[in-house]
């Protein structure tokens, strides 16, 4: 479902100490357009009984690392 929106670079799925998936994912596209494609693309609808939630992350500032 996302991979229609751009290439992605980075995808990470955070578990619980157990190993479980805690239900959300980190998706790193490209660029901002294909994410910004992505999230208006998907953002509320539903995959396998679940409405999506999209939002960008405060991560690091474009060209660097966090400091």
């Amino acid at each position: 479902a996302f991979s229609k929106f751009g290439t992605i670079t980075n995808y990470k799925a955070p578990t619980d100490p157990q190993g479980r998936p805690k239900g959300f994912v980190f998706i790193q596209y490209g660029s901002h357009k294909e994410a910004q494609k992505a999230l208006d693309g998907l953002n509320g609808k539903d995959i396998d009984g679940r409405a999506l939630r999209i939002n960008f992350s405060g991560g690091a500032p474009a060209g660097g690392a966090a400091p």
